[in-house]
């Protein structure tokens, strides 16, 4: 193995999402270079496509961890002191769903990285720390502050699993699918509930491919995998509930309910997410057809408690409205009197002064005037006829 300058120059990607990988956690996965074959560099392009693509969900992988760096930030610089280990492999599943996050011993963030990555490639991974047994390990004991530690590791092969083509037969993915689903329903019973839905989707996508053939299958088949979709749609619909995506869940619901109209706990599930959603009329309505159809206690209860809360709704705006009305009433009676008030004559020069304060004043400054003109005038002729 000879190594290559990447000729992009170092490229630099943040990993949000991972079959294990915590809400919330990210990888920033840094290429350093590319590991090639000498004997590879006159092989014909075809021959590298598939080593150039990045590994996919349920594909065995070997990861190559080469060493570690500590990288420590001085005044807006990195400094690194560099730790190379002997290179240790680990080979695994990714996503293996015989494990779980927390008895996986493979690095979630690495695992994480790895479906970024392609064969041949090196890269330096920094990896959330202190969030759990599944992640890697720091290589010393505390690390400080203003340091982080970047693993440096390759991805050296890639074992693919075998899938079925489009030309396999409906027993075929009946059977395959049924083991996919069987391994989303243990994820699910474990509380992992993205990666069962990751499975019921891909089940999902099998089936509806298959039903679209329908001229190829008999008709028991036919039966089978419609039976087994309805299922699936009605299973992710439940594990997108948990993880508190209920527009999402109407969707899964309304598939099951396209292949079967008298799926019951479709109708059920969709009922819950609408009740979620604030949308109790639909709820009500579902219900009230889930009910039709089958009489189970959750159905009943459900029904009864949507049913209350449109009652009290209703209750509420009822009274609101009538307040309301009381409230336009009163102010239409005021209206009223105050109108009568103002077709009397104080009324009406009461209305004036407000309408015209300017011109009021100086009326009533004038009329003051003249009074007071007129008193005294009043004076001065009783004092001369005194004097005579």
């Amino acid at each position: 193995m000879t190594a290559t300058g990447d000729t992009d120059g170092s490229v630099t990607r943040v990993v949000r999402h991972g079959p294990r990988l915590p809400l919330g956690a990210r990888v920033r996965c840094k290429r350093l270079f590319i590991e090639t074959k000498a004997s590879d560099h006159d092989a014909p392009l075809e021959d590298h496509e598939e080593d150039f693509s990045c590994p996919r969900l349920d594909d065995e992988v070997t990861l190559r961890v080469r060493g570690w760096r500590l990288r420590q930030i001085i005044d807006d610089d990195v400094i690194r002191h560099d730790r190379f280990t002997p290179a240790r492999e680990s080979t695994f599943v990714v996503d293996d769903a015989r494990t779980d996050a927390s008895s996986s011993e493979v690095c979630v963030g690495f695992e994480a990285a790895a479906l970024t990555m392609f064969v041949g490639e090196v890269c330096g991974v920094v990896v959330p720390s202190g969030r759990g047994d599944c992640f890697e390990k720091e290589p010393i004991e505390s690390v400080p502050r203003d340091c982080y530690v970047e693993w440096e590791i390759e991805l050296a092969k890639i074992r693919r699993k075998e899938r079925l083509d489009a030309l396999a037969s409906a027993r075929r993915v009946l059977d395959a699918n049924a083991v996919v689903r069987e391994e989303a329903n243990a994820l699910f019973s474990r509380g992992e509930y993205s990666r069962a839905l990751r499975r019921y989707d891909e089940c999902a996508t099998e089936l509806s491919r298959v039903l679209f053939q329908a001229a190829q299958i008999t008709d028991e088949e036919m039966y089978a995998i419609a039976k087994m979709a309805v299922t699936v749609n009605t299973n992710a619909a439940t594990a997108l509930a948990k993880l508190g995506r209920q527009t999402e869940v109407l969707m899964r619901c309304d598939a099951a309910l396209e292949i079967d109209r008298t799926a019951v706990k479709a109708m059920y599930r969709k009922a819950i997410a609408l009740e979620s959603l604030e949308r109790d009329e639909e709820a009500l309505s579902c219900l009230r057809d889930a009910l039709e159809l089958s009489k189970d206690k959750a159905i009943r209860e459900a029904f009864v408690r949507v049913r209350r809360r449109i009652e009290t709704t209703r209750s509420v705006e009822s009274k609101t409205e009538r307040e309301r009305c009381v409230r336009m009433m009163k102010a239409t009676s005021e209206e009223d009197t105050t109108s009568a008030v103002q077709t009397t004559f104080v009324g009406r020069m009461t209305s004036f002064c407000r309408r015209r304060p300017f011109l009021s004043t100086t009326i009533v400054l004038a009329v003051c005037t003249v009074a007071v003109m007129c008193f005294k005038e009043a004076d001065n002729e009783g004092a001369d006829n005194k004097l005579e």
